[in-house]
């Protein structure tokens, strides 16, 4: 089966040499080194076969060099003809103007979803919940039915109006721990420094311990120590560490878990080994795992 001479592929030396570099450089997605393999096999003004005077391949002869079929290879040049030569146009990806699937929340549902939050609860409820919303969502003409979790996710937005004006506003003693939003945290950070109330900053996360599978050679005068990249896994640590920028001190502690109880632990070494003569620590924290997650206490 020859290729079809209607959709000769010609290149020039810049979209051959553009080419060349998909085909060279191991650092693209194989289907576009794949298409341009096949454009380079498929070129007429090829200036090494000119020169040895051989014939352009046929189709099925590029399908087996570049191994792939032979219909790929007719789609590869018909893209080509039909993107006007453009050969970035043919071997890359084609942009989407739209998503494949229709958002469900546009702007307009996500408007009329922060005016039913903002309004009245109905009778017998003294706040708007989640699942509250969800069944009058339902209800509702013109929104499409979401479930808890989305409604959730509109609602955290940073567009929507604050989470207090949203779903209610809480108690005085809800509002101490109580911090959706990070704008608490920045005004934590531009307090003027205190020893007696220091700011401290906690983070921590998971490390993978690694191991060496050939031994280091030595340095030596004139040569410097080597060691080998390869490596093995070993198990899996957790680090915490604890910050406080206005004075310039960190600790750093490993530990073998991540758990509530860890996190109890390293709390009371803070209170009671680092701070003990602090009259109260100010503590600034973003952990998902515990209940006062990215709160400023």
């Amino acid at each position: 089966m020859t290729r079809a001479k209607s959709r000769p592929v010609t290149l020039n030396d810049t979209d051959r040499e553009w080419l060349t570099t998909r085909v060279r450089t191991r650092s693209f997605p194989a289907q576009q080194v794949r298409r341009a393999r096949i454009l380079l096999e498929l070129d007429e003004h090829h200036p090494e076969r000119r020169r040895r005077g051989e014939p352009v391949p046929t189709q099925a002869q590029v399908a087996e060099l570049a191994g792939v079929c032979t219909d790929t290879v007719l789609k590869v040049s018909k893209a080509y003809a039909e993107r006007g030569g453009d050969v970035e146009d043919t071997v890359t990806r084609k942009k989407r103007l739209t998503p494949p699937v229709a958002p469900t929340v546009t702007g307009e549902v996500e408007a009329r979803l922060i005016a039913l939050a903002c309004s009245n609860p109905p009778e017998g409820h003294a706040r708007w919940s989640l699942r509250l919303l969800e069944k009058h969502v339902l209800l509702t003409d013109g929104l499409p039915a979401l479930d808890h979790s989305t409604i959730g996710r509109v609602l955290k937005n940073d567009t929507a109006t604050s989470p207090e004006a949203v779903l209610g506003d809480p108690t005085e003693s809800q509002r101490l721990v109580r911090r959706p939003d990070g704008r608490d945290a920045l005004e934590v950070y531009a307090r003027p420094y205190d020893p007696d109330i220091p700011v401290v900053c906690m983070d921590e996360k998971p490390y993978q311990l690694l191991d060496y599978t050939r031994d280091c050679i030595d340095a030596t005068p004139g040569r410097v120590r080597k060691e080998d990249y390869e490596y093995s896994r070993k198990e899996v640590c957790s680090i915490f560490v604890w910050a406080e920028p206005l004075a310039g001190r960190r600790r750093v502690h490993a530990r073998p878990r991540r758990t509530r109880v860890d996190w109890a632990h390293e709390i009371e070494t803070l209170l009671t080994v680092d701070y003990l003569d602090a009259d109260k620590v100010v503590l600034v924290m973003d952990n998902p795992q515990h209940p006062y997650s990215g709160l400023a206490l």
